[in-house]
């Protein structure tokens, strides 16, 4: 099963409930995560998964990029995509 995650942004307030992975009978073809819309720069969720999403307009949450300060360690994973 999918996972429902709370993002927060301390510095603004804002706040939103995204999901993570995907359910029983897709998940194979699916991996809900995640992403900022680089043009937009709103908070979206994609199908990692999807080979024409194109990765140039979309910054995905489990990218190295996307982190910053230290590792709480605290991760959710979906097969190989944390």
């Amino acid at each position: 099963m999918g996972t429902l995650l709370r993002a927060v942004c301390n510095k603004c307030g804002y706040s939103n409930t995204v999901n993570f992975g995907a359910g029983m009978l897709n998940f194979t073809e699916v991996c809900n995560v995640p992403v900022i819309n680089k043009k937009s720069g709103k908070l979206e969720i994609k199908n990692i998964l999807d080979k024409d999403i194109s990765k140039k307009n979309y910054s995905f949450y489990n990218e190295p990029e996307m982190y910053q300060g230290e590792d709480s360690g605290k991760r959710h994973q979906w097969g190989d995509i944390f």
